[in-house]
């Protein structure tokens, strides 16, 4: 039975039954105040014999009220389709985005997913424009500090090459952002390509903080030319078979090639401050992994949950997000623990911004 075939069947049946009350129990048929009305008297109706009447009349009573049931449906109908058309244009301007992110986790603003990667935050569950809101917002700690960094190196005088460090930190947090926002490959390059870039350029850094800077030369050629050649080969690699692991695996080397060297400046430098901020930069940056493995292994168990709480305790549990929380500003401190190293061999008094510890 299509929509609306009960309506006319109910008021068809009316029809039948209006037609029939004009029958008296006695066989003959009266007329109704909807039918020809005659001269009353001393009675309200005026009977006429059934056999006269004959059926064809009752027939003709029978089709009008079948007819009245169709114009009372059609009536009906039209209605309806004049206010499901303005509920149309209601839904297409004002409530069609909105519901169409929430009844998909997979479509928004930016279309499918191409990245080869997708992390445990429900795509567009927050905003249409955004697929991963919080994994989004909390790269401001990769972008905000680094911008501090920048500004506070110009006025104390820092070395030049913590500019590039800042600035590649910086890098990551725009291209982390701009992945999680959409999560398009090309985004994702922007964000994982950085990533093992900016670490080369650490390891080299940290290979030459004991060099005196007003020197010419540049140091460690060979080093230079080792990481600037491993860059491009991961580059020219990861384009052709962009497998997440191959960048985990490039970019953790990397960070552990880079940690062994602090280990063994701190070790030679006669720095509390440096020491201090060793420290508390290790311990937000492996803190922040811990959470990043929490949030791929246990990403099930921490879906369940988060449908379980209320709404507003929903985003402490993005541990992607507190990912980017503690290893961003992590990484920052570990910029200022070189930059300290680095005013220690040169003989200069130790400055460290408020925002560093």
């Amino acid at each position: 039975m299509r929509p609306g075939d009960d309506v006319i069947a109910i008021d068809a049946k009316r029809g039948v039954e209006r037609s029939r009350s004009y029958v008296n129990g006695d066989g003959h048929f009266r007329q109704s105040s909807v039918g020809i009305r005659s001269k009353r008297k001393k009675t309200n109706t005026t009977r006429f014999d059934v056999d006269k009447l004959g059926e064809e009349s009752i027939l003709q009573q029978f089709q009008q009220g079948i007819k009245d049931a169709l114009n009372i449906h059609t009536n009906r109908l039209e209605e309806h389709s004049e206010v499901q058309t303005a509920w149309e244009i209601i839904k297409s301007s004002v409530l069609e985005i909105p519901m169409a992110f929430q009844e998909s986790n997979n479509t928004g603003y930016w279309g499918k997913p191409t990245a080869t990667i997708d992390w445990c935050e429900k795509n567009y569950e927050v905003n249409y424009y955004v697929a991963e809101l919080w994994n989004t917002i909390s790269n401001l700690m990769m972008i905000i500090p680094p911008l501090w960094g920048i500004w506070d190196m110009k006025k104390q005088k820092f070395a030049q090459r913590f500019f590039f460090c800042y600035s590649f930190i910086l890098v990551v947090g725009f291209g982390s952002l701009a992945f999680h926002m959409t999560l398009l490959y090309e985004m994702q390059l922007f964000d994982e390509l950085p990533m093992v870039w900016g670490t080369c350029y650490c390891v080299y850094c940290l290979s030459i903080v004991k060099h005196d800077m007003k020197s010419k030369i540049v140091p460690n050629k060979l080093l230079l030319l080792i990481l600037i050649t491993i860059s491009i080969g991961f580059a020219i690699i990861y384009l052709a078979w962009p497998q997440p692991l191959l960048q985990h695996f490039c970019y953790g080397i990397l960070v552990a090639i880079s940690l062994a060297q602090e280990i063994k400046l701190i070790l030679e430098f006669k720095c509390a401050v440096c020491k201090r901020m060793f420290i508390v930069a290790i311990a937000l940056y492996l803190f922040g992994f811990f959470l990043w493995n929490i949030d791929n292994i246990l990403c099930k168990n921490i879906t369940t949950l988060r449908e379980q709480i209320p709404m507003f305790l929903q985003p402490f549990t993005q541990m992607h997000a507190w990912w980017h929380i503690f290893a961003g500003y992590g990484v920052y401190v570990q910029v200022l623990f070189w930059n300290a190293g680095n005013t220690v061999m040169e003989g200069r008094e130790t400055g460290v911004p408020t925002i560093g510890i």
